[in-house]
């Protein structure tokens, strides 16, 4: 926890607001700063380290297996295990987090469908079903391994779910720009230059934290943002990795969206998943 921390406020020192308009103001779009400063938001990179044989109970990382309450049922859909992806605790990541936005306490876990399916699949409330996370309390808990099927598919065939190797995390403060300007009041020249602007300033952020996983902001793929709506929030980003076995289809980004109200109320059984091509 130690480690995470310092490096946190190493990135803070080096990642503000402040520098990143003043660097945006140095390639001439300091007339854009007062409608920059209204789309750019707080978000929490999720780092990924090393190897983790067996991770410590309630920390964060990336595969491996989920630390759930005694009895906790193993997500499903359609009667197929849901595959785990990550454990994230709130403790440590809402550290990074000055909007408020995130629980203080337990930690979060990550499902989603073995099953080809996401949310932009579904309607009517099973949009919701495709996915799991589970906010589990602080107290009491244990490593949890789901009962394994046989599957096949067009795209998977073996036991499901798949099980992906434990990766160590930490976390530091960054921020998201929105790839859209759809659901913001823009004026006509900062809608022209945003482009621009956009690139320059996820290029300076990239520099000095890696967004490839990530808490918090908005997504950065194009192809499925009108399904992203004006009060949602991108609570988690997962990219793929080639130097590690998790990969979402075409070496793409795995989105699990909330919306903010049911963020701000701890609220987890309506978050959506969708899958951004590479």
């Amino acid at each position: 926890m130690a480690r995470a921390l310092s490096s946190a406020s190493l990135s803070a020192m080096t990642l503000s607001i402040t520098n990143i308009l003043n660097h945006s103001s140095t390639l001439g779009f300091a007339a854009h700063e007062a409608q920059l400063r209204q789309v750019l938001t707080p978000a929490v990179a999720v780092i990924e380290g090393d190897a983790l044989a067996d991770p410590l109970p309630g920390t964060s990382h990336l595969g491996g297996a989920p630390d759930l309450v005694p009895g906790t049922p193993w997500p499903q859909h359609e009667g197929v295990p849901m595959m785990f992806v990550a454990q994230l605790s709130l403790a440590d990541a809402s550290l990074c987090d000055p909007s408020g936005l995130l629980p203080r306490e337990g930690h979060l876990c990550f499902f989603r469908c073995t099953q080809w399916e996401f949310s932009s699949d579904h309607e009517g409330g099973s949009e919701f079903e495709v996915c799991s996370v589970l906010h589990v309390p602080q107290g009491p808990c244990e490593r949890t391994h789901p009962g394994q099927v046989a599957y096949e598919d067009d795209f998977f065939e073996g036991p499901a779910p798949r099980v992906f190797e434990s990766r160590a995390v930490r976390f530091a403060p960054t921020f998201a720009l929105p790839v859209s300007l759809d659901h913001f009041s823009a004026t006509q020249p900062f809608q022209e230059n945003y482009e621009s602007i956009a690139e320059a300033v996820n290029g300076f952020v990239d520099a000095r934290v890696s967004n490839a996983h990530r808490l918090l902001g908005y997504p950065r793929e194009a192809d499925f943002v009108g399904a992203f709506e004006e009060d949602d929030v991108e609570l988690l980003q997962l990219a793929s990795v080639d130097a590690w076995p998790m990969s979402w289809g075409d070496a793409g980004c795995l989105h699990f969206v909330i919306a903010r109200e049911d963020l701000k109320a701890s609220r987890f059984t309506r978050v959506k998943v969708f899958q951004a091509l590479g």
